[in-house]
């Protein structure tokens, strides 16, 4: 659950829309942050919420030939909830989740959304494309091991497209996604490639 008030204003000009919003954010932890029993790691019933302050700016095009929709956006997170491996009093070790860290993120995404043809007898052809690149960083000044380093399992570029033709009584779809890389630890040592 996730409580998010915005502000902000909106233009709207003849080639486009201009939106400027302002946002608070409390992030509330899920059931398995919280309640989790398996093997190797184990929730935690004392998380509080993530808080954090946030802003967007988004550019939606009205252009006859690239309806294009551009958005950057800045996230700052308080208390922000990770998964950790720590060890116990029983010098056991376990992934558990904890408000350790706040973080900071900005990010930049784009998508395009065309209809190439439409033909009278149900013919169409569309176009869906997306990009999103995210810079993220660790802030929790008294972990110097993961101070500045990025969230782990959070890619810095994600992309998608696809292509979709219709006829009448069939839809064929050709798409493509892109993950870009990802680290298994918040201290950035092992990392994940991109696929």
């Amino acid at each position: 659950f996730a409580f998010v008030p915005k502000a902000g204003l909106k233009a709207e000009l003849l080639w486009a829309d201009i939106l400027l919003d302002f946002y608070r954010m409390v992030n509330f932890p899920n059931m398995n942050q919280l309640y989790w029993q398996g093997v190797g790691a184990v929730g935690n019933e004392e998380l509080k919420a993530e808080t954090g302050w946030g802003g967007e700016l988004t550019l939606n095009l009205r252009n006859r030939y690239i309806p294009l929709s551009i958005c950057v956006y800045s996230n700052y997170f308080e208390k922000s909830i990770h998964w950790a491996y720590v060890t116990l009093s029983d010098s056991s070790s376990v992934w558990t989740p904890l408000n350790l860290r706040s973080a900071f993120y900005l990010g930049f995404n784009a998508s395009l959304n065309e209809q190439i043809f439409q033909t009278k007898n149900g013919y169409s052809l569309d176009l869906n494309a997306s990009f999103e690149y995210l810079y993220n960083r660790l802030l929790d000044k008294t972990d110097s091991s993961t101070y500045g380093r990025r969230i782990m399992y959070t890619p810095d570029i994600v992309a998608s497209g696809a292509l979709i033709f219709k006829i009448p009584n069939f839809t064929f779809i050709a798409d493509f996604s892109y993950t870009g890389l990802r680290y298994e630890d918040n201290k950035n040592i092992y990392a994940l490639d991109p696929y």
